[in-house]
């Protein structure tokens, strides 16, 4: 077997274990009631809290420093929204503990050379935040097992890593078939490893070349279309959901800096639909029909609302970083038959908005000016006014 082919091999086995990544749904509990004094366990043990089970939601740690000083990174991860904090506290386990569950796992020699190249190690230890919150979970997805069969939390969120970056090795390969591009030539692995779980939480797939230039960060959703396309968008929604749902509500007035909109579920089946809107530095998310509620990320703050005279709940979702985005849903009072077809009738549509870029006054004005419209209305948006 060649060498390509058992890092291909083992990649996929480690991934199999858990150490993967995807968009998927949030879990629907943890938050910010963890406590940090639980969070933490004697370095060699393997005893695992309440907060460590698989019912948790996300790696909880307490707040680094009150100012962080955040530890200088590679640009190349950039992309992968990777940030770290130090900190002068001792760490939980060392340099070479932490490389040792690395070569445990994955083929990476802690030293030596590869094709006639030394290999290189750098690390850095502190507080991780790795990923970014999005409507409903975070884009840097993981499910790690435990020494004792259970399951970590599924994000590290401001959580004690070590960082490794093993330089002149060969990165994973990432697919293969017949006439497709070869893969871009890697020379950088990144891992990092948890210094609570002593277990890898984010690695495996995760490699950068040090000849090209650090990828561009993608928007959460794929609004590609010109601001001119969102009342086709919307003529779609109404003609789809306007037996299926009432009232059905729409912009009225769109914030500034809005440059494009789309329908990242293509908005066919009635009962539920979606309208994103976006531009430089924001995105405003409009879902409907669904009764999802993202469970509070260790710094986010909730907050309980009135949106259109209704109860609803704020999530200003924060990280190390500071506020990622706002989350807003609230339930109108009407009639909604749920998809997929056949589910139990409704006498509310659940609405849920996920701004970035956006104040929380901006996101609340927002919503209490949307408008219901209907197949006759004259009200259905053209392409958004800008707010005074």
């Amino acid at each position: 077997m060649r060498q390509w082919q058992r890092i291909v091999v083992l990649a996929v086995v480690l991934l199999s274990a858990g150490t993967g990544c995807g968009q998927v749904p949030v879990s629907s509990s943890g938050g910010p009631a963890t406590s940090a004094a639980s969070s933490l366990v004697t370095p060699g043990t393997t005893a695992i809290t309440a907060s460590a089970t698989s019912s948790a939601s996300q790696f909880a740690s307490p707040v680094a420093t009150p100012m962080p000083r955040f530890v200088s990174l590679p640009p190349q991860l950039a992309p992968f929204n990777v940030t770290l904090v130090a900190t002068d506290g001792a760490p939980l386990l060392s340099q070479e503990q932490a490389m040792k569950i690395v070569t445990a796992n994955v083929p990476m020699q802690a030293g030596g050379t590869y094709q006639g190249k030394p290999i290189t190690v750098q690390a850095w230890y502190g507080y991780a935040t790795i990923g970014r919150p999005t409507a409903m979970g975070w884009d840097q997805y993981t499910r790690i097992p435990l020494p004792n069969g259970g399951l970590a939390p599924d994000h590290v969120d401001n959580r004690l890593v070590w960082v490794l970056d093993y330089g002149n090795v060969p990165g994973v390969i990432p697919s293969i078939c017949y006439r497709c591009p070869p893969p871009p030539v890697t020379d950088h692995n990144v891992y990092a490893v948890d210094a609570q779980y002593r277990v890898i939480v984010w690695g495996a797939s995760y490699t950068y070349s040090t000849t090209a230039s650090p990828a561009t960060p993608q928007p959460t959703w794929p609004a590609t279309q010109p601001l001119t396309a969102a009342a086709a968008e919307w003529r779609q929604v109404v003609a789809v959901n306007h037996t299926a749902m009432q009232p059905i509500l729409a912009p009225s007035v769109l914030p500034d800096g809005f440059t494009s909109v789309g329908d990242p579920g293509n908005n066919t089946q009635p009962g539920l639909f979606t309208i994103d809107y976006a531009g430089p530095g924001k995105e405003l998310m409009i879902l409907v029909g669904s009764s999802s509620r993202p469970a509070p990320e260790s710094l986010t703050e909730v907050r309980q609302v009135t949106v259109r005279g209704q109860p609803g709940t704020l999530q200003v979702v924060r990280t190390v970083r500071g506020v990622e985005g706002l989350r807003l849903w609230w339930q109108e009072p009407g009639h909604l038959e749920p998809w997929p077809k056949g589910s139990p009738a409704q006498a509310s549509v659940p609405y849920f908005l996920w701004a970035v870029g956006l104040t929380q006054d901006q996101l609340l004005q927002f919503a209490d000016t949307m408008t219901q419209i209907s197949p006759a209305s004259s009200a259905t948006p053209s392409s958004g006014t800008a707010a005074p």
